[in-house]
């Protein structure tokens, strides 16, 4: 799994580029063997203005082929956002694998059995 970081004013400290990369690692690094590239994007939003103004875009592209995961976050610091998209990619990525098995499996045709009114209503 290919980790790429962009800022976009330019540079940013390696050790903030080391930290992003542990984050990704963390939150996707089970799913490596499925994802080809991630993209990590972080922009300052309001500049000097203060408040939480840190976005952090996280794009997964599944391999071999797929559409890619995105996951953008606001928050005070790069840090908690990359933490944040990166879970949240995560979180999606499971859920698009679980419902591909579940489609394998034949289990999203079948509807789900009710037990009989009866029982339901305790009678």
């Amino acid at each position: 799994m290919k980790v790429l970081i962009q800022h976009r004013a330019g540079s940013i400290g390696t050790a903030l580029r080391e930290l992003i990369h542990r984050r990704v690692q963390f939150a996707l690094g089970r799913f490596a063997h499925r994802i080809a590239a991630v993209r990590v994007r972080i922009d300052d939003v309001n500049g000097p203005r203060g408040g939480p103004d840190r976005r952090c875009l996280v794009e997964a592209t599944p391999r071999p082929h797929g559409t890619p995961i995105v996951a953008e976050v606001i928050d005070e610091s790069a840090e908690a956002a990359v933490g944040r998209a990166a879970e949240r990619v995560a979180r999606q990525l499971r859920g698009r694998i679980e419902r591909s098995r579940e489609m394998r499996r034949g289990r999203a045709s079948q509807p789900l059995a009710l037990p009989p009114a009866e029982s339901r209503h305790g009678a």
